[in-house]
């Protein structure tokens, strides 16, 4: 059920989520060795052991936080990306969750990292990255990609439709 749907009471629960989550990822492979953006797509790119763990821990330590001061009645409700990682991170999360505490969970595609184009050349990524300060890193366009300012606009998008639209 969509949070829209259960903040306008449309959905069979009218209680409010205590905490709305965005979920990133933990460690990822690309983060561990820069050359995996030059063979996996970015949306592909798993999490190492390390990102696992990091995953579960993060779960314990949300859950921990909205279940304290004695709230008995809390509920919480997941945003994450399209990328596997972040997918992969949320279910290492929601294993400290009890299904009755998640309210929802939705993938949003507005919620993305930055678009650097389609597979990097490890040798180019460091080209790109001074013409991103020599050019001003919030304009600059990454070829085949987006720039800061894209980023801003459709994150804006996504957090007006949160606050303002549900």
């Amino acid at each position: 059920m969509s949070l829209a749907k259960i903040l306008t009471n449309g959905g069979t629960n009218n209680h409010l989520p205590k905490r709305i989550i965005l979920v990133r990822h933990g460690e990822c492979l690309a983060n561990a060795d820069i050359n995996v953006y030059g063979t996996t797509p970015n949306h592909k790119i798993e999490l190492t052991e390390k990102g696992i763990e990091q995953a579960k821990q993060t779960g314990i330590k949300i859950k921990k936080l909205v279940s304290e001061n004695g709230d008995n009645n809390w509920k919480v409700f997941f945003y994450v990306s399209p990328a596997e990682r972040t997918r992969r991170t949320l279910r290492e999360m929601g294993g400290s969750f009890p299904k009755r505490r998640v309210m929802g969970v939705k993938e949003e595609y507005r919620l993305r990292e930055l678009n650097f184009g389609n597979y990097h050349d490890p040798a180019g990524v460091q080209k790109i990255e001074e013409e991103r300060c020599t050019y001003g890193r919030f304009y600059y366009r990454v070829p085949g990609g987006e720039t800061g300012a894209e980023v801003y606009d459709r994150i804006s998008s996504k957090l007006y439709c949160l606050f303002f639209m549900s």
